[in-house]
């Protein structure tokens, strides 16, 4: 039968291997990067410019 000093040894070792476990297996998971908007600086351009100049249709072509 082991001793109690030995039973105390291992559980301490294995809650230090343990330890972190959760915490990377959420990062592996969902990743680091924090989320952020993706292109902001189009959306603030397209609402700057007028809708007339934003279509598709070339407006200088016309004639």
């Amino acid at each position: 039968m082991a001793s109690k000093t030995r039973k105390t040894d291992i559980k301490r070792s294995q809650r230090k291997q343990k330890a972190g476990k959760n915490r990377k297996r959420l990062l592996r998971n969902k990743g680091t990067t924090p989320v952020f908007p993706i292109h902001i600086e189009q959306q603030k351009i397209s609402s700057d410019v007028p809708a007339e100049q934003t279509s598709g249709d070339n407006a200088s072509s016309k004639e």
